[in-house]
């Protein structure tokens, strides 16, 4: 049964259970409000583990795609142990040593030495420190009559003085089972899209996903009447647009989308020259790409409607054949990007990049985020090396708001900054060594291919990028659906294989 799987003849079927596990979960999650529900990213999750057991019981390590030529992940894996490691109970000795800033926390949490049920995260000063910041807050009496009080009795572990490194403990467990399931899920759609025939599968549903986000987007946004899908209402003071409740995140999507549908339809071009027009798979990413580009500026996402322009630039200037074929492509993009833009002056986007020149002759580049960093420093001081907690962010971070914010805010808005925080400088250099060995493979396998095929690799590197780059001012790898979407794309680059993938474009 596997060997026909991998080797399907003209009418065969390529998919395997594994595909029918990873492939709803990559399609459907973003679909779930960008995933950020826990019914859908945990559902989603249960089947990546899924299909990643299915692969391991039927090819063992191979389906995985573990050999000698994965040595590269390494600190993927040793990002999980870390934050396995955070979730250790810990002597006091040991949590003084490592973290000095968790064991004066947990020292003025539990002076006696033993757990309060009512501070068990040690983040009880934290809450006191914040209401001495609002005087006026002495003014409202507690509630009386609310019943009794829930008793919580207190792990045996920290009765004993033994503690966390992480403060939120809760949420770092949450944060480890998602990296779990997204390394699995990365693992395993990397060895099979090393088969050129579910390559073409994976990126077709991908394309497909792509297209019908757009148009959603574009139809809601035309028709909106305040509720998500026409029937739900946002939750606090979201922006929705689409099915995502942020509309930057779904800017995310489509800085993903763009640069992949248009080296696909330039593939299609070159291999096919003008006959490619008339082509069903030509028209249909031209028609994709256009909507995914307006849907990406009708966001009014000023980063994601820069990033979606310049993805495109790019695909065009370096997937040309000949410097004057580029630089002829480069000024047509140009020109046209600035059409679209003077025809969206009067629009939301028009309005907010007015706004930011405003604000920016001001001096006021960064609006809040700058504040945010500055008082991050700060967070960052107390926990150098081991950090506050993989996602214990929004509960240790309100300790360090500045002065008159009216937000809490339960991002760092910067991915970056919020690994060095919760990861502290182990957590960073496990991920900065992971990024360099990504990037290193996933170059060296694009000039390993033959230029013919480099093209739409290359658009699945650019959208990457894209998202990467996002990811210095705002949040898109928390969300869920953006994060599967990306790992998905990242496999593309570095199949089980060794060799860069290139998908069934032009076959």
């Amino acid at each position: 049964m596997t060997t026909r799987s991998a080797n399907p003849g003209p009418g065969g079927w390529a998919l395997e259970w594994e595909d029918r596990l990873l492939l709803p979960a990559i399609v459907l999650l973003p679909w779930a409000f960008g995933g950020v529900e826990i019914w859908a990213f945990r559902s989603a999750a249960l089947l990546l583990v899924l299909g990643a057991a299915v692969a391991l019981v039927r090819h063992g390590p191979a389906g995985w795609g573990l050999d000698r030529g994965a040595r590269w992940l390494l600190p993927a894996l040793l990002l999980g142990v870390w934050a396995a490691i955070q979730l250790i109970p810990l002597p006091s000795p040991m949590i003084r040593l490592l973290s000095p800033g968790a064991h004066r926390i947990y020292a003025d949490s539990f002076p006696t030495g033993d757990a309060d049920a009512s501070t068990v995260g040690g983040l009880g000063p934290f809450e006191q420190r914040a209401l001495r910041l609002v005087p006026e807050a002495a003014a409202h009496p507690l509630p009386t009559g609310a019943g009794e009080s829930l008793e919580v009795e207190a792990p045996a572990c920290l009765t004993r003085s033994w503690r966390t490194l992480s403060l939120e403990p809760s949420a770092t467990g949450e944060r480890l089972a998602w990296y779990v399931a997204l390394l699995l899920g990365f693992l395993v759609v990397r060895r099979r899209v090393a088969n050129p025939r579910i390559r073409g599968i994976y990126l077709g549903a991908l394309l497909v996903t792509f297209a019908a986000l757009a148009v959603f987007g574009l139809i809601q946004n035309q028709t909106w009447n305040g509720r998500i899908y026409w029937l739900r209402r946002p939750r606090g003071e979201t922006l929705p647009f689409g099915p995502y409740v942020n509309p930057n995140h779904f800017a995310g999507v489509m800085e993903l989308a763009v640069p992949v549908l248009a080296a696909f339809g330039w593939s299609r071009l070159r291999r096919s020259g003008r006959a490619a027009v008339y082509e069903g798979p030509f028209a249909g990413a031209a028609i994709a790409g256009a909507a995914c580009v307006a849907a990406g500026l009708a966001t009014a996402s000023k980063l994601g409607a820069g990033l979606i322009v310049l993805g495109l630039v790019s695909v065009m200037v370096f997937g040309a054949r000949s410097f004057r074929v580029r630089a002829w492509l480069a000024g047509a993009v140009l020109l046209l990007a600035a059409a679209v833009a003077g025809l969206m002056v009067e629009t939301d986007l028009g309005s907010r990049v007015a706004s930011y020149v405003a604000r920016a002759r001001g001096g006021d580049v960064l609006e809040a985020r700058g504040a945010l960093w500055l008082a991050g420093r700060e967070m960052f001081l107390d926990f150098p090396l081991t950090g506050a907690g993989f996602g214990a962010f929004p509960e240790v971070f309100f300790r360090y708001t500045p002065p008159g914010a009216l937000a809490r805010f339960a991002q760092a808005h910067n991915d970056y900054v919020e690994v060095l925080l919760e990861g502290g400088m182990i957590g960073m250099a496990l991920l900065a060594w992971l990024i360099v060995g990504f990037s290193v493979r996933a170059w060296r396998g694009l000039l390993a291919l033959e230029p013919a095929e480099r093209l739409v690799p290359l658009g699945v590197l650019i959208g990457v990028s894209a998202l990467s780059t996002h990811a210095f001012f705002e949040f898109p790898h928390q969300m869920p659906g953006n994060a599967l979407l990306f790992v998905t794309m990242c496999a593309f680059l570095v199949p089980a294989d060794g060799r860069s993938a290139a998908p069934a474009s032009g076959r």
